[in-house]
């Protein structure tokens, strides 16, 4: 399913609503949609690239009081080891945030380094960090509507 043609307006429960441009940042692209920051990776992510992707989960974050992550990987080319610290240093400092992620569309490498950072996240935290990885778009967007309603329940707000 190609990303930028998918309605995720409708996905989300906003039909008739018009889906929001894409940013650039660095050579990945990156919108949100209502709940979600949906992110089209396009080679490695640096420690910069990943700050700029945490501005647009900050909107959500303050909105909803959690964040969901969509991204496409079919590009993807890994993250840069300052950025993985990162990534581990942040959850620490917020635990209490409810996120998370679906990727479709990764290589076995982009899998194998997912796992990877997923474990460092949970040994510096000290709690799980919900990933899919999942075999493609529409089944992304599936996970994604689960944890929507369990987050929404979690907050005591009524599930869409």
């Amino acid at each position: 399913m190609d990303p930028i043609t998918h309605n995720p307006q409708k996905a989300a429960g906003l039909a008739g609503v018009q889906d929001p441009p894409w940013s650039q940042v660095g050579l990945h692209r990156i919108r949100v949609v209502h709940d979600t920051v949906e992110w089209i990776l396009d080679g490695p992510v640096s420690l910069t690239e990943l700050q700029q992707f945490e501005q647009f989960q900050y909107q959500i974050e303050r909105t909803f009081q959690y964040v969901l992550i969509l991204v496409d990987c079919h590009k993807a080319g890994g993250i840069s080891p300052q950025a993985r610290r990162y990534v581990a240093e942040q959850t620490k400092l917020r635990p209490d945030l409810k996120t998370f992620s679906a990727l479709y569309g990764c290589s076995p490498m982009i899998v194998a380094l997912s796992t990877l950072v997923v474990r460092a996240i949970t040994l510096f935290s000290g709690r799980p960090h919900p990933v899919e990885i999942c075999r493609d778009e529409a089944s992304a967007r599936e996970h994604m509507a689960a944890f929507r309603r369990k987050f929404q329940v979690e907050l005591g707000k009524p599930p869409r």
